[in-house]
């Protein structure tokens, strides 16, 4: 099933690639990415569990050709899945599109960020592209679970957590 994820994130990459002109640098990343979101996104539908998109409306505003551009490319999730895809859940795909974007215009003289929330998805993905919109000289490092921030710490200029990390090395 990985691998049929994967092929689905792929197909979708290459159709954004064209409606939109972008040729992504950091392809594999993207794809595997992707393939993530769409993996989850589908035992949320599978079990019927509507996570919403409270950043819908701040998608569609700040990023509208970005939105418009991946609902096109969606398309494809749509026949394959055979399920109506709802603007929330493609609303979730134009952040990971956007946070590719961002990475091409990089420079070596940046900061980096780790993120850490407690799953370590979706939310992380918003949290990077609100990061990666305040300046180009912001790079996020890693997105992470509490879990694996517990596990392998972090190494970042900054750290940003969605909830308390209690212990000695937060400040």
């Amino acid at each position: 099933p990985a691998n049929y994820y994967v092929d689905l994130a792929t197909q979708l990459v290459e159709r954004f690639e064209k409606l939109s002109s972008i040729k992504f640098r950091n392809r594999v990343g993207l794809v595997y990415q992707l393939a993530n979101h769409l993996s989850l996104s589908y035992y949320r539908y599978l079990y019927g569990i509507n996570a919403g998109n409270p950043l819908l409306p701040q998608i569609k505003a700040n990023y509208q050709s970005l939105f418009n551009i991946t609902n096109r490319a969606v398309d494809i999730l749509r026949s394959t899945f055979q399920v109506p895809i709802s603007d929330g859940e493609v609303g979730f795909i134009p952040l990971h599109f956007g946070s590719f974007i961002k990475q091409e215009l990089y420079q070596h003289d940046y900061k980096t960020v780790d993120i850490v929330c407690p799953n370590g998805v979706s939310t992380s993905s918003m949290i990077e592209t609100e990061i990666l919109s305040l300046s180009p000289k912001i790079k996020v490092h890693k997105k992470m679970s509490l879990q694996e921030y517990h596990k392998h710490g972090s190494n970042a200029d900054y750290l940003i957590s969605t909830i308390t990390l209690n212990d000695k090395h937060y400040l």
